[in-house]
């Protein structure tokens, strides 16, 4: 197989899902030339795409994830922090 490292633009909301080959690994959150907010990810390029749910949050953000009972609950793994002067986003993979 072969591989390759791809980009991914991603909407400025709370949660969306992305698809992605099964075997992606995350490498980089951050803005593209455009001021877009992407993840860049390495692939084997003929695996089956697969659902990755990401979150996107600002900065003093409460999020209650996954149990909404639960207090300070893991959001998912963390990816990276971009700065969008004078935002500031931080992005995790909840999948």
């Amino acid at each position: 197989m072969s591989s390759a490292i791809y980009k991914y633009p991603l909407r400025l909301e709370p949660a969306q899902s992305v698809w992605v080959p099964s075997v992606a690994m995350f490498l980089h959150v951050g803005l593209d030339g455009n001021g877009i907010i992407c993840l860049w990810y390495h692939v084997e390029t003929r695996a089956e795409k697969i659902e990755r749910r990401i979150r996107i949050l600002p900065t003093g953000e409460i999020s209650i994830e996954p149990d909404p009972g639960a207090v300070n609950a893991i959001i998912g793994k963390y990816l990276g922090t971009v700065v969008d002067a004078p935002l500031v986003w931080h992005i995790y993979d909840a999948t």
